[in-house]
């Protein structure tokens, strides 16, 4: 950085309240002063219910004249937005504009479902409700359906009037390609905390989890089989709550228990082959315990917040490979009536 003569915009959230007169603060804007880096100042950007902050960070070596920093609650986070702008000399260049068929699906209802949702996030962010939170979530579905709507609704129209369907169609899929490669604002919303979901687990989940497993002799690297554990449940019931909920409460798994015991199970033909035997993991029975906890409260969060699609078959209680093969028949049918009839409004216009 000393041998470039360029200009430098350093931006990012730092984690250090600049708000705060602190060891950390002052270590960071001598640094960046040895580079001869000015950190802007904002107000704050990460406001709670607990505390105010301002952990995000503007950093240039321009003068600070020449840059303006604006903040706004755009509702992805519970952090504010920062937008940068920078004055520089200007450029005289060639710009070669091509048309393009996309337009703002955008209109008055969907302004005031946006704000609708924006309130709604900045009074869970303030409260920490739960309540207020699902509301968030709800205003936010609300919302995104209707500009899938809108879209769906510009993307038709588009087609119908377009003398050259063929590219029309092209346009419309390119266009979604390109917006697939940028974040979208309208994509991005927090939903929970980091391990808020992973509440303690209870004596009597544990319990309902050791009667449910299979007794097998098999075991890990413990020695400890899910037989032993059956057999001795009770007994070992309050050291395994313990280790889950320590687990749970770090958010860290016990390294021990991601060890497994590899087993050569033999396949068939000569028992003198390697290439007839398959390896066989044996973890510890206690891991899949944890594991059993764990995947219990991330599926309550995902089907309270509406995050797992009616498209996933796998790992859900009720779907299986024959409803997935059943969704798809269902699937390909209806996108051929759907093609069948474009067809026909493209073969015959009105």
């Amino acid at each position: 950085m000393d041998a470039c003569q360029c200009n430098v915009i350093i931006a990012g959230d730092f984690n250090i309240d600049s708000l705060k007169d602190s060891r950390e603060q002052k270590e960071v804007t001598e640094l960046l002063a040895s580079y001869n880096i000015t950190r802007m100042t904002l107000p704050p950007t990460r406001i709670t219910a607990n505390s105010v902050t301002s952990i995000d960070a503007i950093c240039t070596n321009l003068e600070t004249n020449k840059v303006t920093v604006n903040v706004s609650h755009t509702g992805l986070s519970d952090h504010t937005g920062q937008f940068c702008t920078i004055e520089l000399p200007e450029r005289k260049s060639q710009i070669t504009q091509r048309r393009s068929y996309i337009k703002m699906v955008y209109n008055e209802e969907t302004k005031v479902l946006k704000d609708e949702f924006l309130k709604a996030q900045e009074n869970y962010r303030l409260t920490g409700n739960q309540e207020d939170k699902a509301e968030a979530a709800r205003k936010k579905k609300t919302y995104d359906l209707k500009l899938k709507q809108l879209r769906s609704e510009a993307s038709t129209e588009h087609i119908a009037q377009a003398s050259n369907k063929s590219k029309a169609i092209w346009d419309v899929i390119n266009s979604e390609r390109k917006a697939t490669h940028e974040t979208s604002e309208e994509n991005l919303t927090e939903i929970a905390t980091p391990l808020s979901i992973l509440h303690p687990a209870t004596a009597e989940e544990i319990q309902t989890i050791i009667n449910s497993i299979k007794p097998k002799s098999s075991a890990g690297i413990d020695d400890i089989s899910s037989k032993i554990i059956k057999i001795c449940g009770r007994t070992l019931l309050t050291p395994i709550l313990a280790i889950c909920n320590r687990s749970l409460n770090q958010g860290i798994f016990p390294s021990r228990l991601k060890i497994a015991k590899i087993y050569p199970k033999h396949k068939q033909g000569k028992k003198d082959e390697p290439a007839n035997y398959r390896p066989i993991s044996l973890l510890p029975t206690t891991s899949k315990i944890i594991e059993k906890i764990v995947l219990a409260r991330l599926l309550t969060h995902l089907q309270q917040n509406g995050l797992l699609t009616d498209k996933q078959h796998g790992f859900t209680k009720g779907k299986s490979t024959t409803t997935a093969i059943a969704d798809l028949v269902e699937f390909i049918v209806e996108k051929h009536r759907v093609r069948q009839h474009h067809l026909q409004r493209i073969l015959r216009p009105e």
